[in-house]
């Protein structure tokens, strides 16, 4: 099974759909928990487009796959660059501004 991160454009959806068009094989695409057919424009919609996504299926090689879309691929540190993890075991309130509001809403309740 071949699989490549990618990130998409609205305005790359046409073209990217007629790419695989043409293409055998399953096609899906792959964001959290979500799964859609990748030729179906309305199934990418109900992605956020504004986070990457990983395009598999079964036919190709991961090689052929980054060859293939490379105008849409996202390298790892691309994606950890600009959607940094939460460091495990960080508390929301760890975060000074929300730490400043938690503290006011406690003193409106005393």
């Amino acid at each position: 099974m071949g699989s490549v991160k990618i990130k998409l454009k609205f305005n790359d959806l046409e073209d990217f759909t007629n790419r695989l068009r043409y293409m055998d094989g399953s096609w899906e695409l792959r964001q959290d928990r979500y799964i859609v057919n990748a030729r179906s424009i309305m199934g990418i919609c109900s992605l956020d487009l504004e986070r990457p996504m990983k395009l598999c299926t079964e036919r190709v090689t991961d090689d052929e796959l980054a060859a293939a879309f490379r105008s849409y691929r996202v390298t790892d540190d691309e994606v950890r660059r600009t959607y940094p993890r939460p460091v495990p075991g960080q508390h929301l309130f760890e975060d000074p501004l929300i730490a400043a509001v938690a503290d006011v809403k406690k003193g409106e309740q005393k």
